[in-house]
């Protein structure tokens, strides 16, 4: 594709580039002008729902879970941070989670009481 270098640089994609400039194919030409112009920002709540939809899919957990893990550990939109905590969880280990107080510390094994 003649164009991917615009397209990496300015957030657009190749469907939004032909319909602005009227292209029917994918050819450009040396010294051709384009019409280009940022695409706006998704909508939180847009970026929020595929982010839900990403963690249940490919942690096969229900939209409560993933909404969990995105809130406590992805801070609303970090998918990877989401999925790495989910992990740290599934798997019994606390590499990755956050300690409870958020400073330095260490796990200990609380006894029943006598």
């Amino acid at each position: 594709m003649p164009w991917l270098p615009l397209l990496l640089t300015r957030a657009v994609r190749s469907a939004d580039l032909k319909r602005w400039n009227k292209l029917l194919g994918d050819r450009l030409y040396p010294g051709q002008q384009l019409f280009v112009t940022e695409r706006p920002p998704r909508p939180a709540d847009e970026v929020r729902a595929q982010a839900l939809s990403t963690i249940m899919r490919r942690a096969h957990v229900s939209q409560p879970e993933a909404s969990y893990y995105l809130d406590e550990h992805g801070g609303g939109t970090d998918v990877e941070a989401a999925l790495k905590a989910f992990a740290a969880d599934a798997t019994g280990s606390d590499q990755g989670a956050l300690p409870l107080d958020g400073g330095e510390g260490e796990w200990v094994v609380v006894d029943a009481p006598p």
